[in-house]
């Protein structure tokens, strides 16, 4: 529920700064600036062509963030228990074979370990990597119909867009740039979760805003979000 929430309220508040961004990037020609374009937008449609692709974008980011923010918990657990094993057999392959009351209290040792192990910054990487790789297998389509939406001249509602590009192209239509898309979800997620979970982790430790809790993740949330686009 609250990814769903945060989707759908995330889509309103990045749509106009989106729609910009998009046109820039299928514009022909010698590059426009970003004023001009903004410029261009509201003298062709209103303030309403900011946010053009609105809806499309709800019908991917709702169950697009719902998705991530079930699955980040589920793939965090499965990546702390893969490297849990994987150093247990390093070690227990680096270590001569015990006696029985040696081997009693090292099988101890090792529930200790495991029971007391931190998640790491590597743990948060792989598992946004594997999160974002995941939901975007999903919601793709969706995307693709945001983009189109979104960088379209003229009025289109989703329905007919959605028509015209099962017309023109069928249901492999959906998945055009499908595999850059995958090129740059994982990245995103891994770089994304790796900075977020950390600082928050970090904040915790050392009382930093400790009483803003809200504050924190939208600071945060930014951060993150800033070090994932630009590495991707």
């Amino acid at each position: 529920m609250s990814g769903s929430i945060s989707g759908f309220v995330a889509t309103f508040a990045k749509q106009p700064i989106q729609r910009i961004k998009w046109i820039r990037q299928v514009d022909a020609g010698t590059p426009v600036p970003y004023s001009e374009l903004l410029r261009r937008t509201l003298q062709a449609d209103g303030m309403g062509g900011l946010f053009r692709g609105s809806v499309a974008g709800i019908l991917r980011n709702v169950p697009h963030s719902a998705l991530v923010y079930t699955l980040y918990p589920k793939w965090e657990a499965i990546v702390l228990e893969q490297q849990r094993l994987a150093s247990r057999g390093t070690l227990h392959s680096q270590q001569p074979q015990p006696s029985r009351h040696a081997a009693h209290a090292t099988e101890a040792s090792n529930s200790a370990t495991a029971t007391s192990q931190k998640v790491g910054f590597s743990t948060r990487f792989w598992a946004g990597y594997a999160t974002l790789f995941m939901a975007t297998l999903v919601t793709h389509p969706l995307d693709t119909l945001r983009v189109r939406i979104s960088v379209m001249h003229g009025e289109m509602s989703t329905p007919a867009m959605i028509k015209s590009i099962l017309d023109t192209g069928g249901v492999r239509a959906l998945y055009q740039g499908f595999s850059a898309t995958l090129v740059g979800a994982g990245p995103r997620g891994a770089v994304g979760f790796g900075v977020f979970e950390t600082l928050k982790d970090v904040s915790e430790r050392y009382g930093v805003l400790s009483n803003q809790p809200t504050t924190r993740k939208l600071l945060f949330g930014y951060l993150a979000g800033l070090f994932s686009e630009t590495a991707i």
